[in-house]
């Protein structure tokens, strides 16, 4: 009798999660389309450092655009691998306009490596089974 209801539990779980996945890819769209010369996913660049405050004086808050959705989509962006690679690349940092807005140190390609070798396992492992 247990089983069913753990099912139900594991569908509602699914379901809560595609919906905050679809909810932060719709915030993603926003900041593509909002600052196009701070975000692309073909060619990104380091971003300033706290720019989530500078994003946020624009922000449309609401149901879709909460601060976590933020967080998730700018955490997302940070984690692709055109991203750690322009990291390593020590790329310079941008603010939303596309200007210059710090630089990349050692210690920040350090972290961005270590991005890359877990996302590389994850990968592989996904791979292999």
């Amino acid at each position: 009798m247990g089983e069913p209801q753990r099912l139900d539990s594991g569908i509602m779980e699914q379901e809560q999660s595609l919906k905050k996945a679809n909810k932060s890819k719709m915030v993603e769209d926003w900041l593509l389309q909002t600052y196009p010369l701070c975000f692309n996913k073909k060619k990104p660049q380091p971003l300033k450092h706290d720019i989530q405050e500078d994003i946020l004086e624009n922000y449309p808050f609401d149901d879709i655009f909460t601060l976590e959705n933020l967080r998730d989509s700018l955490g997302w962006y940070r984690r692709r691998f055109q991203y750690l690679h322009a990291v390593i690349a020590k790329r310079p940092r941008i603010d939303l306009y596309g200007n210059a807005a710090g630089e990349v140190t050692d210690k920040d390609v350090e972290k961005a490596l270590e991005k890359l070798r877990v996302l590389l396992q994850k990968s592989y492992g996904r791979l292999m089974n």
